[in-house]
């Protein structure tokens, strides 16, 4: 007759067996991430158009350096993880597209207000 110690071991390890036949069959069922990939990499390549490696270089490298990972897990076939990094890097590459849209603006609100306070100068008016 098993013992309670060994009958406690070998359900242990029949529960680990088909917890990774689980993870095993979800992870080889989650298709490669390309449109994802696509997005990624199109959304940094617009924060690069406008500007981020000056205004928000340090999101822009997380979104470069993320996007390089999920390629490289599609590659290995980790699709899963392939598609978490590709959202990842699509968000921080958004962010710092707006990063760059927000210092930009606000880049114009300040010429703005220089040259209203030039002119209000030139006119003799306070301020």
């Amino acid at each position: 007759m098993i013992n309670s110690k060994e009958s406690d071991s070998r359900l242990l390890q029949h529960a680990l067996l088909a917890l990774g036949t689980v993870a095993l069959v979800s992870c080889a069922g989650v298709p490669r991430p390309d449109a994802e990939l696509a997005r990624s990499d199109s959304a940094v390549t617009q924060a690069i158009e406008l500007g981020a490696r000056t205004n928000a270089p340090l999101v822009l490298r997380d979104a470069e350096t993320k996007l390089n990972q999920a390629k490289l897990a599609a590659n290995n076939k980790e699709n899963g993880k392939a598609r978490i990094l590709a959202e990842e890097a699509q968000v921080d590459a958004e962010l710092a597209q707006v990063t760059t849209l927000a210092l930009k603006a606000q880049r114009s609100v300040d010429e703005i207000n220089t040259s209203i306070d030039l002119l209000r100068k030139e006119l003799g008016l306070k301020q």
